[in-house]
């Protein structure tokens, strides 16, 4: 047997036909709208950043770097020693410099990355989000180069062709000398990133070791199974192994300004989400204000028969919790359905407006050239948006909603609460 104010708060809210009160509808309308926006832009951003910053870490940064105070360390040995490591899926001497490339059509500064040949074959996390799009990835020529797309269209080059490097180097004098090599095209690549399409080109190890000779970032790249969570105990582990003479960054220092601008821009959003929940759940308290004047004869009788001003306040406190009930259920649930479907969905809409447009191009007598209308496009970094259900975000949306609507509830519980039964029956 359920508690006399828990049945009562359910007759306020739902109907004997278990339909929502009608005066409670729009109110529990306006919840279930205000949080499907919210559930769907936690989880697709949570899931968009995770999805950039992820692919960004294996093709740029690593998920951790060993770099050493000594220029002249055994790089080699060490990542060997490291990619034994337990928590390590791969360890990679990188070398790292700034060049100008050159071709007959032009010439374009770069961003030089040197490699050993069987790095492409080694490191899956690489190979499987860089895109080869003509040749092939091969380092294995000390006189070949990859560059990113971007590169290869300001040169107009193609696969076999000859390219000019002109690095810098600085002399024991303090003098700056202009090294030019020579290299062939081997491959042309694509990042899915703008910034590194445009300046990106590899070179093998050896032979960037002996062009930036004194220039250029030295370190060992590692990639961890989750770069997301136990990074930093892999950090430390590491740093008391391979001793003083080296320091160990991971992604979160070295993408710092990327990844808080993310997370920075998504809280916004988040915050925004969370105001128009705020705002159509704090509708509660009027309505339920409504209902206590509405209600003041059945309030006197039920404080006259030995109910206390608690238990009358309770009455209205969980109605305001069942109203925002029955708003979560469907929102949330909907939220859901949207955000897992997300992709088919934008999908089916783009379909839909250039199908249409089709249409009104062909009956149209003004015809133009065909329109072709992208809502994602996939030149921000990602084919498809991610999904990333996150349990603990979601119980946070769906606990604040119920604290808000509990809290809005609190105002016509204390003036029901305080309702004397006298004054109101006398009145009738």
């Amino acid at each position: 047997m359920l508690p006399a104010p828990f049945m009562i708060a359910r007759r306020l809210v739902f109907r004997r036909e278990r339909r929502i009160s009608s005066h409670l509808k729009g109110t529990v309308l306006g919840i279930s709208l205000s949080l499907i926006p919210l559930v769907l832009v936690m989880i697709v951003s949570a899931g968009m950043i995770k999805g950039i910053t992820a692919r960004f870490l294996e093709l740029g940064t690593y998920h951790l770097q060993a770099r050493s105070y000594n220029e002249d360390t055994p790089w080699h040995e060490t990542a060997e020693k490291l990619a034994a490591e337990p928590a390590i899926k791969g360890a990679f001497p990188v070398i790292q410099g700034l060049g100008m490339l050159y071709s007959p059509e032009g010439r374009v500064g770069i961003n030089l990355k040197g490699f050993d040949a069987e790095m492409w074959e080694q490191d899956r996390g690489f190979r499987d989000f860089m895109i080869v799009e003509a040749g092939e990835f091969d380092l294995g020529d000390p006189d070949g180069i990859v560059v990113t797309s971007g590169v290869a269209e300001s040169l107009g080059i193609a696969i076999g062709d000859k390219v000019k490097l002109l690095t810098s180097r600085t002399s024991s004098s303090g003098a700056l000398f202009l090294r030019p090599s020579f290299f062939t095209l081997k491959g042309i690549c694509s990042t899915g990133y703008y910034e590194l399409d445009a300046l990106t080109a590899y070179i093998p190890f050896s032979r960037a070791d002996s062009i930036l000779k004194g220039q250029g970032t030295r370190y060992i790249g590692m990639k961890v199974e989750d770069p997301f969570s136990g990074i930093r105990e892999i950090k430390g582990r590491l740093a008391r192994k391979l001793g003083m003479e080296w320091y160990l960054l991971d992604w979160q220092e070295l993408q710092r300004p990327m990844y808080s601008s993310f997370e920075t821009s998504r809280n916004l959003i988040l915050l925004i989400m969370a105001l128009i929940v705020l705002v159509a759940t704090l509708n509660i308290s009027a309505t339920l204000s409504m209902l206590v004047l509405e209600n003041q004869e059945q309030i006197a009788i039920l404080k006259a028969t030995g109910s206390s001003g608690f238990q009358i306040g309770l009455i209205f406190v969980l109605a305001g919790f069942l109203t925002g009930l029955a708003g979560v259920v469907p929102g949330l649930a909907l939220g859901l359905l949207l955000a897992v479907n997300i992709n088919g969905i934008i999908s089916f809409i783009e379909n839909s407006m250039n199908f249409t447009a089709m249409l009104i191009n062909r009956l149209s007598p003004f015809s133009a050239a065909p329109v072709s209308l992208d809502l994602f496009d996939s030149s921000y970094y990602l084919e498809t948006i991610p999904v990333e259900l996150d349990p603990v975000s979601l119980w946070l949306a769906v606990l604040f909603t119920f604290a808000v609507a509990i809290a809005a509830a609190l105002i016509p519980a204390l003036r029901a609460a305080s309702l004397k039964p006298m004054e109101i029956l006398r009145r009738r």
